[in-house]
C-alpha cells in the first residue's frame, strides 16, 4: 500500500492547526505556550483515514518567520502540501517563503485550500482567489486544485478529503533505494520503556529487533519497539511517520537532525558538492565563502558557501557549490536541501546534493566542475555507466557497487542488464562472483598491458612471454581482485590481442625468432639432454661447451616453451623424458604397495643423486608421499 505524508504550509494564523483538526479530531498544537499563545512553535502530527481506507500521516509546520527552521525540520519526507492561505489576508511573506522552500525540496503534488471562507463574501473570495492563481503561476501549484474550506461551517471538507484521497492514485516519482533512512525530528523518554525518536521514513524499511545505527553520532542501537501512527509494528516503511523504542542509548546523546539508518552504512561528512538555484525574489548575489544556513532533513548546521563555477551566484541563476559545515552531515546523492542566509535569516535557494562525501576543491576548478557533473546524472543507466567508468577500484562486484554508491540492487541490476547489452560494460565471473569492468578501462587495461608486453618483448627476445603474475604486478592500476585478472586475460586472448602459453603472457602476434645459430646451439643442448636422459647434463658444463653469453636466455627459451623441464635448479630434464619417467613411477606403485631408490634406479637407469631430486620433486608435487626410505602413491 502507498504511503504518504500529507504537510501544511503558509502564514501565521492562517488556519493550518484549525484545518488539520477538522480533518482528524486532532490538536497538534500539545505544547501549552502554544495553546496560551494561539501559534504552532513546534512541530505537529496527525493522521486520519480516507474514504478509500488508505491512511495518511499529516504533519503541521508552524508559520511564524521566527520557527521557519522547525518548518524546515518537518518538510522533509512531506508527498503533498496544503497551502493554507487565510481568504481574508490572502497571500503573505511566509505563505511565499513556505512555497520557496518546498520548491527546493522538489515537491510536485499540492492542494490550495483558501480557509476561513465564512468569514468573506463571495466578491471578496473570488478577488483572493484570482490573487492566489495569479501568484501560483509558474510554480509546482500552477495547475492545483483551489478549494475553499471553513472549519466553522465546514464547507469544502467532501471536497478537500476526496482530492486528498485521489491524489493518491498518482505516481510520486519518488525513488526508494532501499536504505532505511529516518531523520530524528523529535526525541524523548519514556517511563519504562526509554529513548523514543520519530520521524518519517524517507526511503526502505526497519523492522523489530533490527541492528541500526544513529548517525553522525555513530551510536549502535537495536529497535525494541516500532509505532506507526499510534499502533506497534513489526516493520514500517518509506512514507510512514514512525516512532522507534531504541536500546541502550540516552535521550541527551541524540539531536534533531540525527539520522536512523543501517548499520556501517553511511559516512558523515563535512563537505558536500552540490548544485544550487538561488531564489528568484533575493535582494543582493550570494557571494564565494558566503555564511549560511545549510536544512537537510531535519538538520540545521551552520557554514560556507564555496562556489565552484563562477564568482558569486545572481538572484534566479543555478551553480555548482561545496559546502563546508560546522558539523558533519549524513546524506546521500539526490537528497535536497534548503539554504538560508547566516544573518538576516531569510531563504535564499537550495537544490540537490550530488557527492555527499567529495574531497576539497581546490586547484583546477574548471577540471573539478566537469568531474562534479559527471556525478550529477541521475542513479540510472548514465550514473552507473559513469561511476563503473570513473572508479579507481574499475573491476567491482555487485555488492561493491550498491555498498560503495548506495543504490539499491534492484535497481543496479535493472540498469545493467542494459548496459552489457549495450557492451558499455563487460561482465566476468569467477568462483560464482560476478565482476563488472567499464569497457573504456578494458580497453585502457589492454592499452597498459600492450606497453609492457611490448618493452617486455623487445628487452627479452628470448622470453616466449612474461610470468602472468609478474604482468599483475606491473600494472598500474592494482586491484585486489588479481584473480579476475586471468578471466580477463582470457577475454584478450579470445579477442587475439595476447597469447596465453602456461604462466606466460605475449602478445598474440609476437614470436621468438631464432637465428641459424641460435637454432643450432638449442639443437644441440636438446641432443645432450636426450642422450644423458636420466643422469643429465651439469648446466655449467653445458655453458662451457657451447659458449656463448647468451647460453643461459637460450636454456630458459627451451624451458619455458615446454622442450625442457625443471626438477630442480640442479637437474633439468627433457619434458618427454620427465613425463616417461613419472609414469613409470606410477606405473610401478599401482602394481605394489610402495618403491625404494632401487626400484626407481632399475627402472630409470639413473643414480642415486638425481633419482632423490625426482623422487623428491614428486612428493612436492603429489604425486607421491615418503614413507621412512619408501614412497607410496599420494
Amino acid at each position: 500500500m502507498k504511503n504518504i505524508i500529507i504537510g501544511t504550509a503558509g502564514h501565521i494564523d492562517h488556519g493550518k492547526t484549525s484545518l488539520i483538526r477538522t480533518l482528524t479530531n486532532i490538536d497538534t498544537d500539545s505544547l501549552s505556550e502554544e495553546k496560551k499563545r494561539g501559534i504552532s512553535i513546534n512541530l505537529g502530527f496527525a493522521f486520519f483515514d480516507l474514504p478509500s481506507k488508505r491512511r495518511a500521516g499529516i504533519i503541521d509546520v508552524p508559520g511564524h518567520e521566527k520557527f521557519i527552521k522547525n518548518m524546515l525540520a518537518g518538510a522533509t519526507g512531506i508527498d503533498v502540501v496544503l497551502l493554507v492561505i487565510s481568504c481574508e489576508e490572502g497571500i503573505k511573506p511566509q505563505t511565499r517563503e513556505h512555497l520557496d522552500i518546498l520548491s527546493m525540496l522538489n515537491l510536485n503534488k499540492g492542494i490550495v485550500v483558501l480557509t476561513k471562507r465564512d468569514l468573506v463574501d463571495d466578491e471578496w473570495y473570488e478577488m483572493i482567489k484570482s490573487e492566489v492563481s495569479e501568484e501560483l503561476e509558474g510554480t509546482f501549484l500552477e495547475n492545483s486544485k483551489i478549494i475553499p474550506f471553513s472549519c466553522k461551517t465546514k464547507e469544502g471538507y467532501e471536497e478537500l478529503v476526496s482530492e486528498i484521497d485521489n491524489l493518491l492514485d498518482e505516481d510520486f516519482g519518488k525513488n526508494d533505494n532501499g536504505i532505511f533512512r529516518l531523520p530524528i525530528d523529535r526525541c524523548f523518554s519514556v517511563s519504562g520503556f526509554g529513548t523514543v525518536v520519530t520521524g518519517t521514513i524517507i526511503s526502505g524499511k526497519v523492522s523489530l529487533n533490527d541492528s541500526v545505527t544513529i548517525y553522525p553520532s555513530g551510536i549502535e542501537t537495536k529497535v525494541r519497539n516500532i509505532q506507526v501512527y499510534e499502533e506497534n509494528c513489526k516493520e514500517a516503511y518509506a512514507g510512514q511517520r514512525c516512532a522507534l523504542n531504541l536500546a541502550n542509548v540516552k535521550k541527551e546523546s541524540i539531536e534533531r537532525g540525527f539520522v536512523v539508518s543501517q548499520k556501517n552504512l553511511l559516512s558523515p561528512s563535512y563537505m558536500v558538492d552540490c548544485k544550487f538555484y538561488s531564489l528568484k525574489n533575493i535582494d543582493k548575489n550570494i557571494l564565494h565563502r558566503q555564511r549560511i544556513r545549510f536544512f537537510h532533513g531535519a538538520s540545521e548546521i551552520i557554514g560556507r558557501m564555496y562556489i565552484l563555477d563562477k564568482d558569486e551566484i545572481e538572484p534566479n541563476s543555478e551553480a555548482y557549490v561545496q559546502f563546508h559545515l560546522e558539523k558533519p552531515l549524513t546524506s546521500l546523492k539526490d537528497d535536497r536541501y534548503v539554504v538560508r542566509f547566516y544573518s538576516p535569516m531569510i531563504t535564499i535557494g537550495g537544490g540537490y546534493i550530488i557527492d555527499p562525501l567529495p574531497k576539497r576543491a581546490k586547484g583546477d576548478k574548471f577540471s573539478y566542475v566537469e568531474n562534479v557533473k559527471l556525478r550529477e546524472k541521475e542513479v540510472g543507466y548514465e550514473y552507473i555507466s559513469s561511476l563503473l567508468k570513473n572508479d579507481q577500484e574499475m573491476i567491482l562486484t555487485i555488492d561493491e557497487i550498491c555498498e560503495k554508491y548506495l543504490i539499491s540492487k534492484e535497481n543496479l541490476l535493472k540498469e545493467l542488464k542494459y548496459i552489457i547489452e549495450d557492451e558499455v560494460v563487460k561482465e566476468f565471473e569467477d568462483g560464482g562472483k560476478k565482476y563488472y569492468i567499464h569497457k573504456e578501462n578494458l580497453d585502457k587495461l589492454f592499452l597498459e598491458i600492450d606497453r609492457i608486453l611490448t618493452g617486455y618483448h623487445k628487452g627479452n627476445k628470448f622470453k616466449i612471454g612474461i610470468l602472468k603474475e609478474e604482468l599483475k604486478s606491473r600494472l598500474k592500476v592494482k586491484s585486489s581482485k588479481t584473480r579476475i585478472y586471468d578471466k580477463i586475460f582470457s577475454y584478450f586472448e579470445s579477442q587475439k590481442l595476447i597469447k596465453l602459453i602456461s604462466k606466460y603472457v605475449s602478445l598474440f602476434d609476437f614470436e621468438v625468432i631464432l637465428s641459424k645459430d641460435d637454432k643450432r646451439i638449442c639443437d644441440g643442448i636438446i641432443k645432450e639432454y636426450r642422450d644423458k636422459k636420466f643422469i643429465p647434463p651439469k648446466i655449467k658444463d653445458l655453458e662451457s661447451k657451447f659458449n656463448v653469453s647468451y647460453f643461459q636466455e637460450l636454456h630458459d627459451y627451451l624451458e619455458d616453451s615446454g622442450v625442457l623441464y625443471k626438477v630442480n635448479p640442479e637437474m633439468y630434464l627433457l619434458k618427454e623424458d620427465f613425463l616417461y619417467g613419472k609414469n613409470q613411477i606410477v606405473k610401478f606403485l599401482k602394481e605394489n604397495k610402495y618403491i625404494e631408490l632401487k626400484d626407481a634406479k632399475e627402472i630409470l637407469n639413473s643414480n642415486r643423486k638425481y633419482l632423490v631430486f625426482l623422487l623428491e620433486h614428486l612428493d612436492e608435487t603429489k604425486v607421491t608421499f615418503r614413507d621412512g626410505d619408501k614412497r607410496r602413491l599420494f
